[in-house]
């Protein structure tokens, strides 16, 4: 198969962002083989050794693609679904396992380590990985990522872009009950939403949204603030 023959079999199967395994497989060819003829196909770009794009592909379908059982969160994905109004210069990623960061296309792509069991609640939009809004809330909350989820909820919660019952239900998968007294804190005090419910789901132990917080909420167990 000639390079302009595999360029044709990438664009006809919406394959964007693929491996050099990839293209072995396509071409019917050792990887050795592969991985030389690859960069001789024209319109096509490494992200990193081993992973390529085509000039279809957007910097959400790239980043989601670079680690298998990955997606965009927290910052990005709040921009993707206009619950934010700031222009993310990084693109967050939640991975399974440690990678370090890339550059791509001007964007610094940065990788955020959880266990493979918080690794849930994304959605697939064409080739790309996304959080959903709910998760990728919850992400924030859970890394210490807090600066733009005031924005998020007034407008996720006034444009009918985020669901409660999945910030519950997420939250509650993700077995992290210092994460419960965090989005119980945001959602009464930022998002004006009654959040007792999970109230019997809270950690015992206070937690610390910043290292010298002194400001304390009785209720939800938290130090906001100085």
């Amino acid at each position: 198969m000639r390079t302009p023959e595999i360029l044709l079999y990438l664009q006809s199967n919406h394959i964007t962002v693929f491996a050099t395994s990839d293209i072995a497989k396509i071409i019917g060819k050792r990887i050795e083989y592969a991985r030389k003829i690859v960069s001789t196909i024209p319109g096509i770009k490494m992200a990193e050794r081993g992973i390529y794009y085509t000039n279809q592909a957007d910097i959400y379908e790239i980043a989601s693609n670079v680690v298998l059982f990955s997606y965009v969160s927290m910052l990005s994905a709040l921009r993707y679904y206009d619950l934010t109004t700031q222009i993310p210069h990084i693109i967050d990623v939640v991975s399974p396992k440690a990678h370090r960061r890339i550059e791509v296309e001007g964007y610094e792509i940065r990788f955020i380590k959880l266990k493979p069991a918080r690794i849930f609640g994304h959605v697939r939009r064409g080739n790309a990985f996304i959080a959903a809004p709910e998760k990728a809330i919850l992400d924030c909350l859970y890394t210490g990522e807090y600066a733009y989820l005031e924005e998020a909820f007034n407008i996720g919660f006034e444009n009918g872009l985020i669901s409660m019952q999945k910030l519950i239900d997420y939250s509650l998968k993700f077995k992290s009950k210092s994460l419960i007294n965090k989005l119980g804190f945001f959602l009464e005090t930022f998002a004006g939403q009654n959040a007792d419910i999970l109230l019997k789901y809270k950690s015992s132990t206070p937690v610390r949204l910043i290292n010298g917080a002194n400001k304390y909420n009785k209720k939800w167990g938290v130090y906001y603030g100085e």
